[in-house]
């Protein structure tokens, strides 16, 4: 599963950092958010993390492109409370993630 995870992702993780990447990124965000539903329907913590994980990377770096004509101040400023609420949101969340997460299991 993890290799079959990196073999989706990968190409288009590596296309999205190229010259003109806001379809590739577009389509990396569309991808990890349907391994993340996949994960979540067949319960493997892989498809999970790594559909979540990459989900916010297309997410950090299309707030960075250059078409989308947002300032990189503001960009940070989006990306700062956004962390910042993430953050927060898992931190009193703990206690039940972690007994769901072991029910999982």
């Amino acid at each position: 599963s993890i290799f079959g995870s990196v073999l989706l992702l990968l190409p288009t993780l590596w296309l999205s950092f190229s010259q003109d990447n806001l379809l590739p990124t577009l389509v990396l965000a569309g991808e990890s958010l349907a391994l993340l539903l996949l994960g979540l329907g067949t319960r493997v913590r892989v498809f999970i993390l790594s559909g979540a994980g990459l989900l916010i990377v297309s997410a950090m770096h299309a707030l960075f492109l250059p078409s989308l004509g947002i300032p990189s101040s503001l960009a940070l400023a989006i990306l700062g409370a956004t962390l910042l609420a993430v953050a927060t949101t898992l931190s009193l969340t703990r206690r039940r993630l972690q007994s769901a997460w072991t029910q999982w299991k």
